[in-house]
């Protein structure tokens, strides 16, 4: 499920949860070197600027997604999703519509597969 964007998204990125924010790209190339299957550069002018090309969509895809939000060195990048154990593996200050969770809730990547957004008959407890 698709939430709305707290910030303006980069307008040729893949529409989905996962977005960056819209003139917030300081062009450093990080994502792109992590996820390159999942962010690009826009083709547009004036400048580059990071997009997300696809939405992840496995637990391995899931995984780099989640190394960009941990590398990366602005907030540029952000996840609008409800998801709350995507959310404490993203960083809750990346989030835009934040949902707090206990700390043994932050699923470990070996867990990845359970999350709703792969399988929505799945339940969300990973403990």
């Amino acid at each position: 499920m698709v939430s709305k964007p707290r910030f303006t998204p980069e307008p040729t990125s893949a529409p989905g949860d996962f977005y960056v924010e819209y003139g917030c790209c300081a062009t450093c190339g990080i994502p792109q070197s992590i996820a390159p299957d999942l962010v690009g550069w826009t083709d547009h002018t004036p400048g580059l600027h990071c997009r997300w090309i696809k939405q992840p969509s496995t637990p391995e895809e899931l995984i780099r997604a989640f190394a960009i939000f941990s590398e990366r060195e602005m907030c540029c990048h952000r996840y609008a999703g409800t998801d709350p154990a995507i959310q404490a593996r993203v960083g809750i200050q990346n989030c835009d519509h934040p949902v707090i969770v206990e700390p043994q809730e932050i699923p470990r990547d070996r867990d990845l597969a359970r999350l709703s957004i792969f399988n929505p008959e799945t339940t969300r407890e990973l403990r």
